[in-house]
């Protein structure tokens, strides 16, 4: 067990230090459960995969890259924000990690299906007018391991797959944040949006 405090506006957690030889502190944290929700998924993750994190340590966050950064007695949770020249971009803040995991269980939950999150480090088919339009029609297919499984057009998509390129799902959240609350719903599903509408189905 462990409590969740606030220090210097920043939430701490008090209680982890005697099981992993440090403490958790978390920035742009709304609230305790806010806290607690990103640390159990930390703990659950190092107790899986048996691993002691050290500073500068990175790991995958559902969808998202968080990193690691001694400050004192306390391991400080740092969020990518950019990449640039090939270099990541980290800041002490977490808001967009979380928010991004909780958008995306919500939407698993409403059709009840468990979430299977992709990597910002996988790939996505994708069409041009995806970038720039304010609809989406996408379709998630059982792909090899750099991939997602996603594909994202547009209503103008012709079936021709030489109208989709492949980009990193980092940078097409980067232009589009709106699609990502809907990428961890598993394979077979579909969803649309647009100005007006959301859908999400399973394509039997």
């Amino acid at each position: 067990m462990y409590s969740i405090l606030d220090l210097n506006n920043s939430a701490v957690t008090q209680g982890l230090n005697d099981s992993l030889g440090y403490e958790f502190s978390l920035n742009n944290v709304n609230s305790e459960s806010d806290a607690r929700f990103i640390v159990d998924y930390i703990v659950k993750y190092l107790n899986l995969v048996e691993l002691n994190l050290k500073d500068q340590e990175t790991m995958g966050f559902g969808s998202w890259f968080i990193k690691f950064i001694a400050n004192g007695s306390y391991l400080e949770i740092h969020e990518l924000k950019d990449v640039k020249d090939g270099i990541n971009l980290f800041e002490f803040d977490i808001s967009f990690t979380l928010q991004l995991m909780k958008d995306q269980i919500k939407i698993c939950d409403s059709v009840g299906v468990s979430p299977n999150f992709p990597s910002i480090s996988q790939k996505i088919a994708i069409m041009e007018d995806v970038y720039n339009g304010s609809e989406v029609n996408a379709v998630r297919y059982d792909e090899p391991s750099h991939m997602t499984g996603w594909y994202l057009t547009s209503n103008a998509y012709s079936g021709d797959i030489k109208e989709l390129s492949v980009d990193y799902l980092f940078y097409i959240l980067k232009e589009q944040p709106r699609i990502g609350k809907f990428l961890a719903l598993p394979d077979g599903y579909r969803f649309f949006f647009s100005d007006e509408t959301e859908e999400v189905w399973k394509d039997e």
